[in-house]
């Protein structure tokens, strides 16, 4: 609630995931447009009140210059982790996918020689791939984590995920 209030006030698209579906929290703008340019998904609606429903996420639509203001004005239990030039994701605590890969291997039993993962973000996903032997980047990634991955697949629009298993014989 508090950075749905918080963004609202300073008139920040959010798009809240709940359970089943996906809304923003007011009209969409330039930065709602630079996401879906990039990542061509399914424009959700948009919805006001979430009183009483589990929310899964937060991506909150703003450029770079506004995450001091946005951040000055809210609880310091709650993290963003900007993603790209027009977008942040939001949490409740600080956490890594790197930090999420250990928990994973640990709970399953693994070790990183029987993990793999895959990534398009130099600044998100260079962390986990130290943690799985099979770091595999998508083409559309930065260089910077082309350079440190242990295959590059195809654009995850040309279906990168279902080549690169096939590639490294996993499926």
């Amino acid at each position: 609630k508090e950075i749905l209030n918080v963004c609202t006030s300073l008139g920040i698209v959010v798009e809240v995931s709940t359970p089943t579906e996906r809304y923003f929290s007011l009209p969409k703008n330039e930065y709602v447009d630079g996401y879906f340019k990039s990542f061509h998904e399914t424009v959700p609606l948009v919805r006001n009140n979430f009183d009483g429903e589990d929310v899964n996420a937060l991506l909150v639509f703003s450029p770079k210059e506004l995450d001091n203001e946005l951040f000055s004005k809210m609880d310091k239990s709650i993290y963003g982790f900007r993603f790209a030039e027009f977008g942040l994701d939001m949490r409740t605590h600080a956490f890594s996918k790197a930090e999420g890969v250990r928990v994973c291997l640990d709970y399953f039993g693994c070790n990183k020689e029987q993990a793999l993962c895959i990534g398009d973000s130099a600044v998100g996903d260079a962390p986990m791939f130290e943690e799985c032997k099979y770091s595999v980047a998508v083409d559309n990634a930065k260089d910077e984590l082309k350079e440190k991955a242990y295959f590059v697949t195809k654009s995850v629009y040309k279906h990168g995920l279902k080549y690169a298993l096939k590639k490294l014989n996993v499926v």
